[in-house]
């Protein structure tokens, strides 16, 4: 059994782990505990498993194999580990994990809130699994346990995969069959896992397919009310496809077969879920539900969200957010609102100032009347305008008045003459523009200035947030770089330590990633040449395969592709360290030679021919079996085989070797025995009258034969003697 929280919490760990609180819900095998390393002086997560996963020293050193295997995998979507053990708690030996520690939370918690993803942001946790499970899979590492609660959030907005091997090995260890899994497990669980049978990494493939259905459709397929029902819902059945899927409907069908020869691997899965990328809007920043104490923290009451729309894209081609004049990205409009101690309103969530729904700037919390961007006073907080007024406290305002039949004011005082008005009002527009050329200077001299913060190395969002105050107006312009990663700030315009006016024009450069490499041709090279070529632009080659080959030389590059965008070709542009697959070529196929005895020569010499191996004659030889012109033998057994062009040697037959017999008829006993011997035969049996008689028969091998008949060499002649 796994340790109790009691037995051990503030328990230090080979000496060097410190437990310092539970995290997360008590498994049926295992708890996760917060733990400070002692050594590094970080904080980890340690996993503390049922102590039977070593009950004995065949499951004990499975353990140790599956922890060092384990402790070796470093890849960006997998749970590192870190380190292994086993302590004594309580007097039982029980064996721990040391892990790193990520606080953004699961996917499981999410989907517990009731929520689900859009396809999109399915899409982008789909392609994060694909690449942890593909990495696993390659070294021959099976998760076998794939689930939401598996599926974590670390504080670099990443997604990762715990417990690989864990849930079989503890499994294994306590004796767990299909029907004994707990029914989280079992509603993730693939066909084969149903029945017991031997699991590969398209297992895993199946079990993502239904996260990623129940991500977007809140609804797991399959899934009964036990664990029986559960996994016997998905034997030999098809995989309900859902409208609410989208462009992912396809994909999912494929990873989600019920026969795992037709079922998608993680990189197929990967190269699926790029393929209708395109297809897709962009994703809204998915809410994370957040466990403990991170920089994802919200204020109490509030729930903390993070932006993950990001990923690998090797065209770079992904929109990017919409902005206003102002530079600032549009803000949630559910985002909460902070206040200092006054009330008055400072920054929202995402660190921008709000704006009066006027379109006036923020108040200063001090009060203060602050302009806005043409220089112009707003309200001061009694929401009076800032205008002068005159010292006796009265206020100018118009005089009715009668006018005569000239239209004269009647109390006015006499005029003398027009000019003077007409001076008057002149002066009176001259003081006019005079006092609104002065404001108009005043404003100009009068507004404020900022200096630019240093912002390269930002991100591009908390950049925003930083020169928000300032008013000014941005510009965003992506450009690649290899000095940056994807979303930072590269540079500004103009640069750091400049002084900006309020309302001037900004602009930010921000990195759209790594810069671009052309692929080069690499077909016709030897393998080592592709490596340099591909080193050369920045990329990396992997030798997937050697293949045979009719027209290609042996350990000459003839395929190469970008497994994750195979319809990609020569001169493409591709984001520097893409791996491209080469397949090397092993030269022709060796050619199976086949039984030739007994086969006309000619025939011979043709049939083989035609798979480009020559058929050579070595001579006749005489055969009592086979014919004459047929091969008697062959350099080369049935059966084996010979490079493309290569000789085989044949021995054709010129048939049984015969000798004529001499005439023997008419001659007695001594004389025909003397021809026969002479002409290299042998003396049969002899049978009638042979003291005084003459040769009447010959007979060779049981026939009868004549005089000067060819015959088998050194043949056996029996004579038959009449007086």
């Amino acid at each position: 059994m796994a340790a109790s929280d009691e037995n051990a919490s503030h328990r230090l760990l080979a000496g060097r782990y410190r437990l310092v609180r539970r995290l997360g819900q008590r498994g049926r095998s295992s708890t996760v505990h917060e733990a400070i390393d002692t050594m590094q002086d970080r904080t980890v997560a340690v996993k503390l498993l049922d102590a039977n996963a070593i009950a004995t020293p065949d499951l004990h050193d499975r353990f140790r194999q599956a922890a060092e295997q384990l402790v070796t995998i470093n890849h960006p979507n997998i749970v590192a580990v870190y380190d292994y053990g086993v302590e004594a708690i309580d007097g039982v030996p029980t064996p721990f994990l040391v892990m790193e520690l990520l606080t953004g939370g699961s996917l499981r918690a999410i989907l517990d809130r009731g929520r689900t993803l859009s396809p999109s942001q399915a899409l982008l946790i789909g392609l994060d699994l694909c690449r942890g499970l593909d990495h696993a899979h390659r070294r021959g590492l099976v998760h076998g346990d794939v689930k939401p609660s598996n599926m974590l959030f670390g504080e670099d907005r990443r997604l990762k995969l715990a417990d690989f091997s864990l849930s079989r090995l503890v499994g294994q260890a306590l004796g767990h069959r299909a029907n004994n899994l707990d029914l989280t497990s079992a509603r993730y669980a693939s066909p084969e896992q149903a029945q017991d049978q031997r699991l590969d990494g398209r297992s895993d493939v199946y079990s993502v397919a239904l996260a990623l259905a129940e991500a977007v459709t809140g609804q797991v397929p399959f899934a009964g009310d036990t664990t029986v029902a559960t996994l016997a819902n998905r034997v030999d059945r098809l995989f309900p496809v859902s409208a609410d899927l989208g462009a992912l409907a396809a994909v999912l069908e494929r990873a989600g077969r019920a026969n795992p020869a037709e079922r998608s691997s993680a990189a197929d899965l990967g190269r699926g879920l790029m393929g209708v990328a395109q297809q897709m809007p962009r994703p809204a920043p998915l809410a994370l539900v957040v466990e403990g104490t991170s920089l994802f923290d919200a204020p109490p009451g509030q729930e903390t969200t993070t932006e993950l729309t990001r990923f690998a894209d090797p065209t770079g081609q992904l929109r990017r957010e919409e902005r206003d004049p102002s530079g600032a990205i549009p803000r949630d409009p559910t985002a909460p609102v902070l206040r200092d101690h006054t009330g008055a309103i400072i920054r929202d969530s995402e660190g921008l100032l709000p704006r009066d729904p006027t379109g006036a700037p923020p108040r200063d919390p001090s009060g203060a009347t602050r302009r806005d961007s043409t220089g112009g006073t707003r309200r001061d907080p009694s929401g009076a305008l800032t205008r002068p007024r005159d010292t006796t406290g009265a206020t100018s305002r118009p005089r009715v008045v009668a006018l005569d039949e000239h239209g004269v004011a009647k109390d006015a005082a006499p005029s003398v003459g027009r000019r003077p008005i007409i001076t008057w009002m002149l002066l009176a527009v001259g003081v006019i523009v005079a006092g609104a050329l002065a404001l108009v200077a005043y404003r100009k001299l009068n507004v404020p200035e900022y200096e630019v913060p240093v912002l390269a190395g930002m991100e591009e969002g908390q950049a925003n947030n930083e020169i928000a105050p300032f008013e000014w107006v941005v510009t965003v312009r992506g450009q690649r770089s290899d000095a940056q990663p994807q979303g930072n700030i590269l540079s500004t315009d103009p640069p750091a330590g400049t002084k900006l006016k309020k309302g001037a024009p900004f602009l930010m450069v921000v990195s759209e990633g790594p810069t671009l490499s052309a692929l080069p041709d690499v077909n016709g090279e030897t393998f080592e040449a592709a490596e340099q070529l591909l080193a050369g632009a920045g990329l990396t080659a992997i030798r997937v395969e050697d293949r045979f080959s009719e027209d290609v030389p042996p350990g000459v590059v003839m395929l190469w592709t970008v497994a994750a965008q195979p319809e990609l070709g020569a001169g493409s542009e591709v984001v520097k360290g893409t791996a491209v697959d080469i397949i090397v070529s092993k030269g022709p196929r060796p050619r199976d030679i086949p039984d030739l005895t007994d086969v006309v020569f000619a025939d011979a010499k043709l049939l083989l021919e035609t798979q480009g191996v020559v058929v050579s004659s070595i001579g006749e030889d005489f055969s009592d079996v086979i014919v004459a012109g047929k091969i008697i033998s062959q350099s080369v057994a049935a059966g084996g085989q010979v490079e493309r062009g290569a000789t085989v040697e044949v021995m054709v037959s010129k048939g049984p070797d015969l000798v004529a017999l001499p005439s023997l008829s008419g001659l007695g006993f001594d004389a025909a025995k003397a021809a026969i011997e002479a002409s290299g035969f042998t003396l049969g049996t002899y049978t009638g009258n042979y003291f005084t008689g003459t040769v009447t028969g010959i007979i060779v091998d049981g026939t009868a034969v004549l005089d000067a008949q060819p015959v088998r060499r050194a043949s056996v002649v029996d004579l038959v003697f009449v007086t």
